[in-house]
């Protein structure tokens, strides 16, 4: 499939160009981005490069329910005017190109080497920041017809975006950094961004930490206490030693009643036997008298 010339907020949200529909996908997002991404710590920061404008956008993980640290994707959306636009188009950037970069996953192991093709991967922070297997391979598996969007986290980027500025560059002006007089951009702009592979080992390290608490709950259910100059396990081991405790005492309990039974049926045989004797003694003596 042809690749546009520019990636655009149009053909982000239409990749294919047809009249296949993408409504569904964006219903979605439009769902998760309301009832999480939008009331957990979605912010941004706007600059002017020139004729470009640059969205810095840490966009919260939609996971961060499950952490014990939160996680936020860094996301750059640079807006350029392409040569064709009009006067009246040149007030909005709707339809100006855009240059991206992301460092979630989704984005890296699915785009990141589409955009590349495209150049439409953000060129004003270091090649490193770039994963450089992601760059190389095309995601055959996830992305195997090469498509330019729609990833998770541009979209809430560019939604947030929308739903703060309506793209109009006159409401996008009130949002821009103010910076030194001699600031050259970019500066230290993107000082606090995280390469695409620091993300990826800064989810799993947080992955770890959850794996660690959790192993650390279940060693503080075990904690040792002393019960009748005994030391015993925690919740675990008391629930066994009580249950062990209930078994025996049940078992002692069944004994009991099983020697009370047993002394009272002798007791009975016992009575009955000299009951028996008696009267025999009785019969005997009777027949001797006659």
């Amino acid at each position: 499939m042809k690749l546009p010339e520019h990636l655009t907020i149009k053909n982000f949200n239409n990749p294919t160009g047809t009249a296949v529909s993408t409504v569904p996908i964006i219903r979605d997002l439009t769902n998760r981005y309301n009832l999480v991404v939008s009331k957990t710590g979605i912010s941004m920061k706007v600059y002017n490069d020139h004729k470009s404008i640059v969205f810095v956008v840490k966009v919260p993980s939609e996971k961060n329910f499950r952490y014990k640290k939160n996680i936020f994707y860094d996301v750059i959306v640079e807006f350029y005017p392409i040569a064709s636009l009009d006067q009246e188009e040149d007030k909005s950037v709707r339809e100006y190109g855009m240059r991206v970069y992301s460092n979630c996953p989704s984005f890296t192991y699915t785009f990141t080497h589409v955009y590349g093709k495209m150049n439409s991967l953000y060129r004003k922070i270091d090649q490193s920041m770039y994963s450089e297997k992601a760059l190389k391979e095309p995601a055959n598996i996830k992305n195997p017809y090469k498509l330019s969007g729609i990833e998770k986290t541009l979209w809430y980027a560019l939604r947030y975006v929308q739903d703060k500025t309506g793209f109009n560059k006159k409401s996008i002006e009130g949002y821009i950094e103010t910076v030194p007089a001699n600031f050259k951009f970019p500066g230290n702009i993107f000082d606090g961004i995280v390469s695409q592979e620091g993300k990826i080992q800064e989810i799993h390290d947080t992955e770890m930490i959850k794996l660690k608490s959790r192993k650390s709950k279940a060693q503080s259910t075990t904690r040792e206490f002393v019960i009748d100059g005994k030391t015993i396990g925690g919740r675990e081991e008391r629930s066994k030693s009580n249950k062990q405790g209930n078994l025996a005492t049940t078992i002692n309990n069944r004994l009991d009643d099983s020697k009370a039974i047993m002394q009272n049926r002798l007791s009975k045989d016992q009575s009955n036997k000299l009951d028996s004797k008696a009267t025999n003694s009785s019969i005997f003596k009777s027949r001797l008298k006659k």
